[in-house]
């Protein structure tokens, strides 16, 4: 009985130890409880945001971009490229929103949530994203209806990042970006 206490222990501190560091979470297990509708809404939306980010809107390409990396939680300034993501701490996106994420991001490069950004930005300043990877904001969800905004920026390195908010609408066949709305930024 004690091993098996010492072994559960063990487990539990490597799992909390790894989503804790930013490991890559893997797809919601089918045994676990369905999605609400509004944990749904939320990860079909960020899901529609970083589809656009990664294979739209990345300036080296689709091909070029090896992982993504997210801020664990929605930044209120994310569009905003004079505010500073080291000076902010979100509160983290609820785990069935992540697992949404990944489930509908599966096509994409590796995704990982991350909450600190000098976890993987090296090199002297500004640095750049490690592993060829893009670094992901995202803001809030702004909105109850079919047509919502949200803040978002990408930066791979000083030279190639972009501040904006997309309009993002709900259509039968799932969420899309319409467009943008206010200024936008890019380096």
């Amino acid at each position: 009985m004690k091993r098996l206490l010492v072994a559960l222990l063990g487990l539990s501190f490597v799992t909390t130890a790894c989503i804790a560091s930013g490991t890559r979470l893997t797809p919601q297990d089918p045994s676990r409880a369905p999605l609400t509708p509004a944990v749904s809404r939320a990860a079909a939306i960020y899901s529609a945001v970083i589809r656009q980010l990664v294979t739209n809107d990345a300036s080296r390409g689709v091909g070029a971009i090896k992982r993504v990396y997210v801020i664990d939680g929605a930044v209120g300034s994310a569009e905003d490229p004079q505010q500073s993501l080291s000076r902010q701490r979100p509160p983290r996106f609820d785990p069935a929103v992540k697992d949404g994420i990944i489930t509908a991001s599966s096509d994409l490069p590796p995704l990982t949530f991350i909450s600190d950004r000098s976890a993987v930005v090296a090199g002297q300043g500004p640095g750049h994203v490690i592993h060829g990877g893009v670094l992901l904001t995202l803001g809030p969800i702004r909105g109850d209806g079919g047509t919502v905004t949200v803040g978002n920026s990408y930066w791979i390195n000083g030279l190639d990042g972009q501040w904006l908010t997309y309009v993002v609408q709900e259509r039968a066949t799932g969420w899309t970006i319409k467009g943008t709305a206010g200024p936008a930024a890019i380096s």
